[in-house]
């Protein structure tokens, strides 16, 4: 076994790009870390989110934008790369399997343009790149960390479609004991009018009260 074991080996070293490209993390944040995070404008959410070991998370700002609320999801997403790369590849009985990576990021404006576009996209099953609503939910059900950034970032004109998507999403979440961040500029009471109180109330159990985490302060990019 020492060829496949060889291979193993390399394999994980080469994990690292491998996850980041898999975990979808806008390429601006591909260097965000702990360490390169002002910790002291967030303290709370910093030692939260550096700590973190499972659990569904909320970082609210309400009504501030530029706090440091993607830097901080992002750096998360890195380090957990970091450390469970030595557990990505496993040889089991002669053959070589993948793990998932453990984390996957997504836009809530960029989730919902991917539904729509399955609605009609004209594409068959028999056409490259063809995937239906049901196949994204599938990819989003498997991965064990799931973030979904910029919540209510754009407020619809009809909810209805988009309380579907997230009822969807954090009830299957809710059901399998999996995880989920999010990030938005809403309060509370706006989070639960945004995506319903059905979710809400799911979220609120498996984030707990400590999960919900308050970010204030000014925008960094005000500031810079």
């Amino acid at each position: 076994f020492r060829e496949e074991n060889e291979r193993v080996a390399k394999l994980k070293v080469e994990t690292p790009a491998r996850w980041l490209k898999l975990s979808n993390i806008p390429k601006l944040f591909y260097d965000k870390t702990f360490l390169n995070f002002d910790s002291k404008l967030q303290k709370k959410a910093f030692d939260y989110l550096r700590n973190y070991t499972t659990g569904s998370v909320a970082l609210l700002s309400p009504g501030i934008y530029g706090v440091g609320k993607t830097h901080l999801v992002c750096a998360l997403v890195n380090r957990l790369i970091q450390d469970k790369k030595e557990e990505s590849v496993v040889l089991h009985d002669g053959s070589i399997r993948f793990r998932s990576c453990p984390a996957f990021f997504v836009q809530e404006n960029m989730l919902l343009a991917r539904i729509r576009d399955t609605f009609n996209s004209g594409l068959t099953i028999e056409d490259e790149g063809y995937e239906n609503e049901e196949m994204i939910y599938r990819e989003l059900e498997k991965t064990p960390l799931l973030i979904i950034d910029d919540v209510g970032k754009v407020r619809p004109k009809d909810y209805s479609f988009l309380q579907g998507v997230y009822f969807r999403v954090i009830d299957s979440r809710y059901n399998e004991g999996k995880s989920i961040i999010i990030t938005t500029n809403l309060n509370y009471d706006e989070l639960e009018v945004h995506i319903g109180g059905a979710c809400a109330d799911r979220l609120r159990e498996m984030a707990g009260k400590a999960g919900f985490i308050v970010m204030t302060g000014k925008s960094y990019r005000a500031r810079n």
